[in-house]
């Protein structure tokens, strides 16, 4: 995980959200720091892949925007990997705020670091939660994070 410092509370806020994926009709949840989860694994093998990112396109720079705006948002993100025919599930990620709605997205098997953060950037979002093969799960900052 790279810490930059920059927003402490911020980043506490990422390092405290569930990560929930949905996987043949069931839920899992990730958290930043823990080992990959099984699932994930078996996912990895039978697709035969060792990578995957969860990603987001709401909320850009982690600033509220209305609903409608998000799905639309998160709809473009839908289409992009459709038409790069990616492998990927739905996920969501819910915090501890309250306050703060959980947000739709997708972790996408078999992309590269590259890739995740190109997207990433691409929807205006400050990190990513990277997953490898028996590793442990990872938040990566985006150049977004540093502007």
């Amino acid at each position: 995980m790279v810490v930059s410092g920059m927003n402490t509370d911020l980043e506490q806020h990422y390092l405290n959200t569930v990560y929930f994926i949905f996987i043949a009709g069931k839920q899992y949840g990730i958290k930043i720091g823990e080992d990959n989860l099984p699932v994930v694994n078996h996912v990895f093998k039978q697709v035969k892949v060792t990578t995957a990112a969860i990603l987001t396109a709401w909320n850009p720079r982690s600033e509220a925007i209305d609903f409608q705006q998000n799905k639309l948002r998160n709809n473009d993100l839908y289409n992009v990997l459709k038409e790069k025919k990616y492998i990927f599930h739905k996920a969501l990620g819910k915090g501890i705020d309250p306050t703060w709605p959980a947000e739709e997205g997708y972790i996408i098997l078999g992309l590269t670091k590259e890739d995740a953060e190109k997207l990433a950037v691409k929807y205006e979002q400050n990190a990513y939660v990277w997953i490898e093969k028996d590793k442990t799960v990872t938040l990566e900052y985006t150049p977004v994070w540093y502007e």
